[in-house]
């Protein structure tokens, strides 16, 4: 994708590092001077604007999610009221191996406004309302695809074989806090659902 360049898309979904898109942004706006000054219209000076469409789910299940991705087993308190031990346990799936979701999310992200990004908001469940939203905002496909195959990128997983479903509401509270303070993207879910920056589906 980087070999053929980016210019011409509407449209990029991408699961990486979040240092991407500054970076993609400012060589698409570096390549649109570079074209404006070449030619001999020169008074166009606009640059263009990212907008970031983040898919957010329930705090819980996505630490779960996460868990059986990883293949990792989040281990429950039994006496719910440790927060360090519930802390060891929120780390373990959501820090391990790789820090995976802190390395595609940063307060950066939207905290210069230089960035010609715009972030907002959607809850990714169920995935076809977001597909349904943006239908009539891109081209359709010049040639459909006769067949689609779908493909999981993570195994199907049960609440009855993970324990946090059976703690306390309080211990859930704790782990959703916990989450919310210690990692930028579940803070930006927290307060970007339910605001003006959520995607307003129909």
């Amino acid at each position: 994708m980087n070999e053929i360049g980016y210019e011409d898309c509407d449209y990029i979904s991408h699961e990486i590092e979040w240092t991407f898109w500054p970076k993609l942004i400012q060589d698409l706006n570096n390549e649109l001077q570079n074209l404006q000054n070449n030619s001999s219209n020169n008074n166009n000076n606009n640059n263009l604007t990212l907008e970031l469409h983040v898919p957010c789910r329930e705090p819980i299940s996505h630490l779960m999610s996460m868990a059986n991705h990883m293949r990792r087993t989040y281990v429950c308190d039994k006496n719910e009221t440790n927060i360090n031990i519930i802390k060891k346990s929120v780390d373990n799936v959501y820090m391990m191996p790789i820090k995976l979701s802190d390395q595609r999310f940063s307060n950066n992200l939207f905290i210069n406004n230089n960035n010609n990004i715009e972030l907002k908001c959607f809850n990714s469940f169920p995935m076809e309302n977001y597909i349904n939203y943006m239908s009539d905002k891109l081209p359709h496909r010049r040639f459909q695809v006769p067949t689609y195959v779908e493909r999981d990128t993570n195994a199907k997983h049960s609440k009855s074989d993970e324990c946090i479903w059976d703690t306390s509401s309080e211990y859930k509270n704790k782990v959703i806090q916990l989450l919310i303070n210690n990692h930028p993207y579940m803070k930006f879910c927290y307060d970007c659902i339910g605001s003006n920056n959520q995607l307003q589906f129909l």
